[in-house]
């Protein structure tokens, strides 16, 4: 977590922005949690450890914290955008379930290849390297037969 506060210090010392202790309080919730959360339920983390931090702190936290890079956001099968780790995590694709929302994180490195490929041969700059799959995850598979 040291290095990840440090990366957001940085980023609000670059940027002149306000150097408030609750986007380090959501930093290290989020940090310290695994998964895919949106907004609301990464308050509802927050608020268990810091039960002053407000919605909106959590929401404005949170874009800072995407902006210094340190956050990714995807989409999941309801429209609800979600915030993954994305500081030194290697590039992976998304399951995405359209029916419970569950979101499944997997290798794709051989993709990223066939994308490198691919923009190289445009010369294209690639900055971020994804793939989502969109589908019914084995659970609900089972649930409705």
């Amino acid at each position: 977590m040291q290095e990840e506060a440090q990366v957001l210090a940085d980023y609000i010392a670059k940027n002149a922005l306000r150097n408030t202790h609750q986007r380090f309080d959501v930093l290290d919730v989020f940090i310290n949690s695994e998964g895919h959360f949106s907004i609301e339920e990464l308050h509802d983390l927050v608020k268990k450890k810091h039960p002053n931090v407000s919605y909106s702190s959590t929401f404005r936290a949170m874009q800072v914290i995407e902006q210094a890079g340190l956050a990714a956001r995807i989409r999941g099968a309801d429209g609800v955008f979600r915030f993954e780790h994305f500081y030194k995590h290697h590039d992976h694709g998304h399951l995405v379930c359209v029916k419970c929302g569950q979101i499944f994180e997997y290798d794709n490195s051989a993709i990223i290849k066939l994308q490198k490929k691919i923009a190289a041969r445009h010369k294209f700059q690639p900055l971020r390297f994804g793939a989502k799959v969109r589908g019914v995850c084995q659970k609900c598979q089972k649930s409705s037969q």
